[in-house]
């Protein structure tokens, strides 16, 4: 049974877009259970629970939280970011607002160009055309923006955790990309490090495969 007063996250029984809103919610250490679809109830999801969702846009991922249901991955940073009075995640002044912001849209250049080759049926043909032309671009910039920083911004903000969860994914995906940068490496290596991951990765919480929904590729091949 579900506890009320505990946040819910629901999403496919696998990582994608949700595994950075897990990061995110471990480091805050916010209370929350895990609703998660896969292959044997997905279609819990697409016959019942989608189109009983009190939202105008069902989607997953989504939290609810009492009555209130948040979809869309961006609203429901922002909205646990409240929800746990850490504004600063976004930003502690209007210049770092617009940092993280413009970053933030990098990010999601460079995650969503894994995600499209992951998917892709051709993955091993195209691999290596597709990270240097799609991916590499994004990933000099994120380096030579990080240069010797802790995080992306300077701080912890929640763009932190959606770039770790690229750099898992490139790290397997072709791991000599990744090495190209030998701070961006570093910095993934220290996410990585940190208590709250560890303790996450040590919990029973942590998905370590799949990364994605049926997909061609797999690290685990």
């Amino acid at each position: 049974m579900e506890d009320s007063s505990k946040l819910i996250l629901a999403y496919w029984n696998c990582r994608g877009r949700a595994q950075a809103i897990r990061y995110f919610l471990e480091y805050l250490q916010f209370p929350y259970e895990e609703k998660r679809y896969d292959g044997e109830n997905w279609q819990e999801w697409f016959e019942k629970d989608k189109l009983a969702l009190s939202n105008a846009f069902p989607n997953l991922p989504y939290i609810k939280h009492g009555e209130k249901i948040i979809t869309e991955t961006e609203t429901i940073f922002l909205c646990i970011g409240r929800k746990a009075e850490r504004k600063d995640l976004f930003g502690k002044t209007e210049e770092d607002e617009i940092s993280v912001s413009t970053t933030r849209w990098v990010v999601h250049d460079l995650y969503d160009g894994l995600v499209t080759l992951a998917y892709n049926p051709e993955f091993e043909k195209v691999r290596d055309s597709t990270l240097e032309e799609k991916v590499d671009p994004k990933l000099a910039q994120l380096s030579q923006f990080l240069g010797k920083k802790e995080f992306l911004n300077g701080y912890i903000t929640y763009v932190d955790f959606i770039l770790f969860e690229a750099l898992e994914i490139l790290e397997l995906m072709k791991g000599e990309l990744y090495d190209k940068y030998e701070n961006v490496k570093e910095y993934h290596k220290r996410f990585r490090e940190q208590k709250f991951m560890k303790d996450y990765v040590a919990s029973g919480r942590y998905i370590r495969r799949p990364f994605f929904g049926p997909a061609t590729w797999n690290p685990m091949d």
